[in-house]
């Protein structure tokens, strides 16, 4: 190339082309659609003759396609035009630029066309520059719908985004094989079917409903939160609402407090079992804590895990056995899967505590947890009830399906173990009944 013209062509030939109103500087116009090789494609959006302003006929404008490429003409916030006013007309006195601007939200999926023209019916010139788009993109990655049983439609997911992999209930989707399970940590389950792939690890529970039933046929009333026997059946199975109160009877003001037909242990007897299952010595403190009767046989089981009174926490109550079954097999499979986060000798154990309220307090709530944080044996076994007990816990033992518990304290205390059924008799004066999870840090009985 000629170098040695390069001054004088920039100088001289484009600025006098440019000053002249030739030589590329193009007037939209009227003709504005067809002033090009390729006619404008959306007739209606072409040319803004009618709009008003001082200013010349140039403008900024934006035009919204849906996924399918259709213009969206219609909505003013999705496709309009700024035009420009007179604020940046040049008179030899260096004037400023005016930046013109438009926000728009993006309401669906789909493409936008932006452009920048000058439609003047006589030649005036306007000159753009700086144009930039700036892109910011929605917090929302993925969104899904989905059917009663977890089948998914209206389903969205922002393009180059990471997948989404945890959907229906939060769970996890399984795609190997093309299988499209869903992990809910005891079975997987099949939305396509509404059915798990393996029997319910607690079956037992609800024989009348198909062990491969998800949430109990009906997934708008009930939850199925780990592949276990579904939250809220105890409603069903005892014809309560989420307003009715944790109660279990009414107890008869000359009714016999012993549980019938159960086994009677001395205080000195149950040490000698608690050491024969347990293959260890009870310690001073082991014994003492025994001795507060009912309580004691609970406290003893938990060890150190207990509140620094000495009695149980209570943190996990539930107003039925089968919900805390359910929560005790979770805390199991955590433990089995994390033992890192749990001393060498975590395990888990269920008891139970009949108490006197009154009717408005300790509800449970849609998943039948109960909140016990005001509750307190310690508090109580200081309220003087005539001929009463203030409270009876139970332990229950599933070796043999049945509960440990007794009725009095002191060395020549009596300690029962009953049966399930023996067990959730009444007692005078009692008139509620929660079932707690804990975690122990006592070795097992073996």
């Amino acid at each position: 190339s000629n170098t040695s013209n390069w001054t004088g062509a920039l100088t001289t030939a484009l600025m006098n082309a440019i000053a002249a109103g030739t030589g590329g500087t193009v007037s939209d116009g009227n003709n504005y659609p067809s002033n090009g090789s390729t006619p404008f494609p959306y007739t209606g959006l072409d040319g803004t003759g009618n709009s008003t302003g001082v200013g010349p006929k140039a403008y900024l404008n934006y035009i919204m396609f849906d996924k399918d490429f259709n213009p969206i003409i219609n909505d003013p916030s999705q496709t309009n035009y700024v035009r420009l006013s007179d604020i940046p007309k040049e008179h030899g006195q260096n004037v400023p630029h005016e930046k013109l601007s438009a926000s728009v939200t993006v309401k669906q999926a789909g493409y936008m066309y932006i452009y920048l023209s000058n439609e003047e019916t006589t030649p005036v010139e306007v000159y753009f520059d700086d144009f930039k788009v700036t892109q910011v993109k929605s917090p929302v990655i993925a969104s899904n719908d989905y059917y009663p049983f977890g089948l998914t439609f209206n389903s969205y997911s922002r393009e180059n985004s990471a997948e989404q992999k945890y959907q229906y209930n939060g769970k996890e989707l399984q795609e190997e094989l093309d299988l499209d399970w869903m992990d809910y940590g005891a079975r997987m389950y099949d939305a396509a079917i509404g059915r798990w792939m393996v029997v319910d690890p607690l079956a037992e529970l609800g024989r009348r409903w198909s062990p491969y039933n998800y949430a109990l046929d009906n997934p708008v009333r009930f939850i199925d939160p780990d592949g276990m026997y579904s939250t809220e059946e105890w409603k069903k199975d005892n014809g309560v609402s989420d307003d009715d109160v944790v109660s279990i009877y009414t107890a008869p003001d000359d009714e016999d407090p012993q549980q019938r037909d159960p086994e009677i242990y001395t205080y000195d007897q149950y040490v000698k079992h608690w050491e024969t299952t347990h293959k260890m010595k009870m310690s001073d403190n082991q014994k003492a804590t025994l001795l507060t009767g009912c309580i004691g046989i609970t406290s003893l089981e938990l060890g150190n895990q207990r509140k620094t009174t000495g009695e149980p926490k209570n943190t996990r109550a539930f107003s039925s056995f089968a919900i805390a079954q359910a929560e005790a097999e979770k805390l199991k499979r955590d433990i089995r899967e994390h033992p890192e986060k749990y001393p060498a000798s975590s395990r888990v154990i269920i008891y139970s505590i009949k108490f006197r309220g009154e009717e408005s307090q300790y509800l449970p709530d849609k998943n039948g947890r109960v909140d016990m944080s005001t509750w307190s044996a310690l508090k109580e076994s200081q309220t003087p009830r005539k001929n009463r007990v203030p409270f009876d816990f139970g332990l229950y033992d599933p070796s043999s399906n049945s509960w440990w518990h007794a009725n009095s304290n002191g060395p020549n205390m009596e300690i029962y173990q009953s049966s399930t059924q023996g067990f959730m008799q009444d007692v005078p004066g009692l008139n509620k009944q929660v079932f707690c999870v804990e975690i122990t840090d006592v070795p097992p009985p073996n």
